[in-house]
């Protein structure tokens, strides 16, 4: 039984031991930066400054960025917004342009010659002026119109049918001439 108390004996001083030396820890480690020696505290407060220096730093680069960033934005903004602008000034000229030739169009050479007109126009193909300009040209050639104003003739094609233009109206009159006798 010796034995026995023995090794509790010693059981216990290891437990006593373990207990008393966290306990001893906790004493020797301070809970605030006041209870650390004065050493310490003046390394943890240039920590402390120099890491808000650092913060700072920081925040004055971001927001300096932002300000740049923004500035640049809003001037290509505004370039975008009046090259817009003039867009749609240029989009209203043409098409009020585009209603007046229209409108000149039906009202010179009538509802029928305008669509043939407008059919042409629409048959033109080209990337710049030249090309279509060729291409007019070309369709031109292919329809067979000559684009000049045919000259009268020098020869009456009436003459000797009495005002009549062809002569099977010439004999229609004659016919019903005899008829209302």
């Amino acid at each position: 039984m010796s034995d026995t108390a023995s090794s509790n004996e010693s059981g216990e001083a290891a437990e006593t031991a373990e207990v008393t030396a966290p306990a001893a820890e906790q004493a020797t480690t301070p809970s605030k930066v006041e209870d650390l020696p004065e050493f310490a505290q003046n390394l943890i407060k240039d920590l402390r400054n120099e890491n808000a220096a650092a913060r700072v730093k920081k925040n004055e680069a971001v927001e300096s960025s932002k300000s740049e960033v923004t500035k640049e934005f809003e001037a290509k903004l505004a370039e975008a917004d009046t090259a817009h602008t003039a867009s749609k000034v240029e989009l209203l000229r043409v098409q009020t342009d585009r209603a007046k030739a229209e409108l000149a169009l039906e009202t010179l050479l009538g509802d029928e010659t305008a669509k043939k007109v407008r059919g042409f126009a629409r048959a033109i193909q080209g990337a710049d002026e030249e090309e279509m300009k060729a291409h007019a040209t070309e369709l031109k050639s292919l329809f067979g119109i000559s684009g000049e104003k045919e000259t009268p003739s020098a020869v009456d094609p009436t003459q000797g049918y009495n005002g009549a233009q062809t002569q099977s109206d010439d004999f229609g009159s004659f016919i019903q001439g005899l008829w209302n006798k």
